[in-house]
């Protein structure tokens, strides 16, 4: 069994044809690759206001149809703020295999004769597989529906017996794969290679998420594609949403092997998605080998692809009166004439004042202080005045008593 693997596209407006081009790409990969199911992870939009006559609302539409006719596809919403009840709408999207959206948790499965989604609510049903549906989880939907207290422990508890239920329901059919599809925070999963998300959301565990005994788990909300261990992956965005997404974009294809060998092996799938380059310069540390001046020329002769298709996020930070006289828009067009698709130019001047007045604020010693006050008001300071402050600061009482006499 092939599984398509996406999630966090989050279609908005004014980057329409960027993840349009990606998520576009993801599509018509299915339809080269026949997948036997589609999973699409949660925030399909940026905001649970998106117009639904907008571009980006009917791109999701024709793209989901068209992905219709390749195999059924199975949605969940995810984040509120994100998702909200909008994405509920795709419900109607027709084509040659069914739609599944959700926005509670449930357990369905596949009936490849009839061509259906069914309920899974015992064992007499034939299915070809079983799709348990894990939406984000929500406190309003856990107060109303069980009546637990408003903790993120509670309903993490609570989360953890249905995850238990599904895998105790979903045992009873035997060999028939069976696949979870998630959006939410997953203990111990990683939102840039070196930091763990940690206590920002209610998270489910990987003990919860085991009890699932599924083959592969799919999940969405963390933009970094990952593969955790144990089946759990998640796809990560198609592209990039920021300058702080640096690592690499695309979707996974996941097979499980024929009935009794279960999960056998992912391919992660890279997608056109455009290249943040974030370029940081500082001028403040004597740590730049090529004066400023001569830094500044170079710019001008870049290679003409050089960051082609790029977006360019270039920080100076130098000496006020050093970067008196740069030209953020010549700076600009140098990177635009490389092939840089986008462009944003940020310079921090320090005044030197600023920096020499914290020397004197952080220097320990009094003869330190005096020196560093010297160096700010451009004065030179005597070894006998630094030899008196020396002894002042020591406290030594004949030296103050000798100088209060010869005053």
């Amino acid at each position: 069994m092939k599984v398509f693997h996406t999630a966090d596209w989050h279609f908005r407006e004014k980057d329409h044809d960027e993840i349009y081009k990606c998520v576009r790409f993801i599509a018509d990969k299915a339809v080269e690759e026949n997948p036997d199911l589609i999973c699409i992870s949660g925030d399909m939009t940026d905001s649970r206001l998106l117009n639904l006559d907008s571009r980006s609302a009917r791109s999701i539409f024709s793209i989901v149809q068209s992905m219709l006719d390749v195999a059924p596809v199975a949605i969940i919403i995810g984040t509120p703020s994100h998702d909200g009840k909008a994405a509920l709408a795709l419900r109607a999207c027709r084509g040659e295999y069914p739609i599944l959206v959700s926005d509670m948790p449930g357990q369905h499965g596949y009936n490849k004769l009839k061509n259906v989604w069914c309920e899974i609510v015992g064992q007499g049903e034939r299915v070809d597989f079983i799709v348990s549906q894990i939406p984000q989880p929500t406190k309003q939907f856990f107060i109303n529906d069980m009546a637990i207290k408003d903790t993120e422990k509670a309903i993490g508890n609570a989360m953890g017996s249905i995850l238990a239920a599904f895998g105790i329901v979903a045992s009873k059919f035997g060999n028939v794969p069976h696949i979870a599809n998630g959006h939410g925070q997953i203990g111990g999963a990683f939102i840039s290679d070196t930091q763990q998300l940690i206590g920002n959301d209610i998270e489910v565990s990987r003990t919860q998420l085991k009890a699932l005994n599924a083959d592969v788990v799919c999940y969405g909300h963390i933009h970094k594609p990952q593969d955790m261990g144990d089946g759990f992956f998640y796809s990560g965005s198609p592209t990039r949403m920021n300058h702080g997404e640096t690592e690499k974009k695309g979707f996974y294809i996941h097979h499980i092997g024929d009935k009794g060998t279960g999960y056998t092996h992912s391919e992660f799938i890279k997608t056109p998605a455009r290249e943040m380059v974030n370029i940081k310069v500082d001028y403040t540390d004597n740590s730049q080998v090529i004066p400023l001046h001569e830094y500044l020329k170079s710019m001008e002769n870049m290679g003409k692809d050089l960051y082609r298709s790029c977006y360019v996020k270039w920080t100076l930070k130098g000496w006020q009166d050093d970067l008196v006289d740069i030209s953020q828009e010549k700076i600009k067009r140098s990177f635009l004439s490389s092939g840089a698709e986008h462009v944003i130019i940020n310079i921090i001047r320090v005044p030197r004042e600023t920096v020499r007045a914290e020397r004197v604020l952080d220097a320990e010693t009094l003869p330190d202080k005096l020196k560093a006050m010297a160096e700010l008001r451009g004065e030179e300071i005597t070894d006998s005045i630094l030899y008196k402050a020396k002894r002042l600061e020591s406290g030594n009482i004949d030296f103050l008593q000798q100088n209060q006499s010869a005053g």
